[in-house]
């Protein structure tokens, strides 16, 4: 079910407004009941009163001096029926109808009793009045039903209840349409949002928005912000890309043209494996950085992987990348296996080691490790290059980015896809500086081992990229 601020709004209103108009309604019966039986009580009790006021005691005998056409004007009512009951001392009936009901036990010795009761299957209210001396008393009951009683309450109650539901629906209304109005500036948000174009990520005006979602619409601003940014980043990496890629591709075109004139042609050819190389690198991590980026989960295609055969795919190739430059890249490979994607493992391991490499001052040393230990398999790249600062090793995993003062052309995709790669593979990439010297040692970890498969050669699962 949909959430709504307007309902959360209305609910958290209304609830109180509806306790306070039940509240009222039964605070408003209470009244009019009490109101309505102190007015009819005290007429019954007059009634009663005349009718004591007529009682005498003749020859020892108690009797009721009471004219017919006084119990005829008793009797009359134009909305109930009334009724009456002389009793003496000893309970026998003097006068009246006898079977008339008796207060409850407990207030049979009060001198004036009000009660209620139900007589010839109406409900009655009566009175009850003791009187006489102590040696002649005797006692006078009047009751009467209901009708005037509840008609008396049923409009002092509606007297009192019905301004206040009018009073209630009103402010319910005006509920309604203030919260409305209080909401037109999301709404008028969400135009200016619906309006705009996918290139448009211009910030909202805060100063239009109200202060209870102001701080919504500065954190909308960031994260427009931040797109803003990345689309900015990744237009200038396609540039850049788009660049690297003509580069070499012109470049090799033109050494296929002196090559076709060339009688000599093995430094030609020389120079027509690099540019090659050089443009497979480049297409293998915009490959690489599509895949990551696509959001296609890798898990279905997780199969039992040896880092040691990874490293061996990949010495011949390195070897020779690093002695152009003078590099001493050396390997320290043990058997470790993990679930993962071959193609992307192997991806992660040159993405390593070219970083080391390219980043790394003639005559330096690499040294590129893998194993396992304590149920985590490992895979390190240590150099003696000038290193990393503390305050930059963060950002040396975020795509785009590169180091102020970097050599080279990259495009700061290295780290950040390796980084990518070990996230996707449930590890972690952690950026350090080796003990004993300068440089850095970049290390994934992973967790999710695996066992190494009985129909395994002593190389491991392929992971030649050709053979996926």
């Amino acid at each position: 079910m949909r959430s709504s601020v307007r309902l959360a709004l209305i609910k958290a209103l209304a609830l109180p407004i509806l306790a306070l108009l039940a509240g009222g309604a039964w605070f408003s019966y209470r009244v009019a009941v009490d109101v309505a039986n102190d007015a009819y009580d005290q007429s019954l009790q007059n009634s009663a009163l005349a009718i004591a006021n007529r009682v005498r005691f003749i020859r020892g005998q108690l009797r009721v001096l009471l004219p017919v056409e006084a119990v005829q004007v008793l009797r009359t009512d134009e909305f109930d029926r009334v009724y009456f009951r002389v009793l003496d001392a000893q309970g026998r009936l003097i006068t009246g109808d006898g079977d008339l009901p008796l207060p409850v036990e407990s207030d049979q010795d009060d001198t004036t009793t009000f009660f209620d009761a139900t007589y010839e299957g109406r409900r009655i209210r009566a009175v009850r009045l003791q009187a006489g001396t102590f040696n002649n008393r005797f006692y006078v009951t009047v009751a009467e039903t209901m009708r005037k009683r509840e008609s008396a309450v049923r409009r002092l109650l509606l007297a009192l209840v019905l301004p206040t539901a009018l009073i209630v629906v009103a402010t319910g209304a005006m509920i309604w349409f203030g919260i409305a109005r209080g909401l037109s500036p999301l709404r008028k948000i969400e135009r200016e949002l619906a309006r705009r174009g996918g290139e448009d990520l211009s910030p909202v005006d805060e100063e239009s928005a109200p202060q209870e979602v102001r701080l919504l619409v500065q954190a909308l601003n960031g994260l427009l912000g931040r797109l803003r940014e990345a689309a900015a980043t990744q237009r200038t990496f396609l540039e850049n890309a788009a660049h690297q890629l003509r580069t070499p591709l012109a470049n090799l075109r033109l050494q296929l043209e002196l090559l076709a004139r060339e009688p000599r042609t093995e430094t030609m050819i020389q120079q027509l494996d690099e540019s090659v190389s050089r443009t497979i690198r480049l297409a293998n991590q915009l490959l690489a950085l599509a895949r990551a980026e696509s959001g296609r989960p890798l898990a279905p295609s997780f199969r039992p992987v040896n880092l040691g055969a990874v490293l061996d795919d990949l010495v011949d190739e390195w070897v020779r990348t690093a002695d152009r430059k003078e590099i001493d890249l050396g390997f320290e490979r043990a058997d470790a296996w993990l679930l993962g994607d071959p193609f992307m493992l192997r991806e992660l391991a040159a993405n390593l080691i070219d970083n080391a490499v390219r980043y790394t001052q003639t005559g330096g040393d690499v040294t590129v490790r893998c194993g396992a230990a304590d149920g985590v398999a490992f895979l390190e790249v240590e150099d003696n290059g000038v290193g990393i600062p503390l305050e930059e090793r963060e950002n040396v995993l975020e795509r785009f980015y590169r180091m102020p003062g970097s050599p080279g052309s990259g495009s700061g995709l290295g780290l950040a896809i390796a980084n990518d790669i070990v996230k996707a593979h449930a590890g972690s990439l952690r950026v350090a500086e080796p003990e004993g010297h300068a440089g850095t040692i970049v290390r994934a970890e992973f967790r999710e081992t695996a066992q190494r498969p009985a129909s395994a050669s002593g190389r491991g699962e392929a992971t030649d990229p050709r053979a996926l």
